[in-house]
């Protein structure tokens, strides 16, 4: 059985938010995405008002502005229970990868990633963690 996810990916590159989207989609999940926090809450506010609040989270951590471990502790603030966050970085450091799992990241993989590898991923963390 196939599970279908609502899914918001934060990233500032527009070609590596389409790609994903794109892959998303095709594999049968809801996406929604975002490049900068502005856009972050307001996809979160309106996912909570349609009552259909987001199952995973995939997020950048070299953002502008506002860096994706920032985001991730404002995720934590703002959303009860928070989804499992999947970090997509390019950043390949084991001290990047620790310190967004000790912030509350799921998974980390480093950039690129294939899209059978962040769907892999995103099935494997869906199994993982249990319904709402």
């Amino acid at each position: 059985m196939k599970i279908r996810a609502n899914i918001l990916v934060v990233d500032d590159d527009p070609a590596m938010l389409d790609l994903i989207s794109y892959s998303l989609r095709r594999a049968g999940h809801k996406t929604s995405t975002a490049s900068t926090w502005d856009e972050v809450v307001n996809y979160i506010n309106l996912a909570n008002q349609n009552n259909k609040p987001y199952d995973i989270i995939i997020l950048d951590l070299m953002m502008p502005g506002r860096s994706g471990y920032d985001m991730l502790r404002s995720l934590k603030i703002i959303l009860h229970p928070l989804p499992p966050v999947i970090i997509l970085s390019a950043l390949s450091g084991i001290d990047d990868a620790v310190r967004a799992l000790e912030l509350g990241a799921v998974k980390y993989i480093t950039k690129p990633a294939t899209p059978e590898k962040l769907l892999s991923t995103i099935r494997e963390v869906l199994r993982s963690h249990s319904p709402r």
